[in-house]
């Protein structure tokens, strides 16, 4: 399935996160307790704002920008063929990661 996101959202495909891990003692740590960078990638990008005044704001972030977004602002989670992405704004974009 193709999705183009509108006006300032994008689709964010999150890192794989870590479902568990073995501790030195040998016990496993459910994932639900082990701390989650929020990083991902940019599937897609709406094409942005226009003002009363006519003047367009465009999102910072384009596809393939490898991002750092805000841990407490996280957008919804939407599963696109079988897949889970995040749909979010482009301001809770923190960094793009280089």
């Amino acid at each position: 399935m193709n999705y183009q996101m509108l006006h300032m959202n994008v689709l964010v495909k999150p890192e794989a996160i870590q479902t568990e891990m073995r501790l030195s003692s040998g016990l496993y740590m459910p994932s639900s307790a082990i701390p989650q960078d929020n990083r991902g990638v940019i599937v897609s990008v709406g094409g942005g704002l226009m003002t009363d005044h006519g003047v367009q704001i465009v999102p910072t972030s384009k596809v393939g920008d490898k991002v750092l977004y805000r841990s407490n602002q996280m957008g919804f989670e939407v599963e696109i063929d079988n897949e889970k992405y995040l749909v979010m704004s482009d301001r809770d974009i923190l960094a793009v990661i280089n």
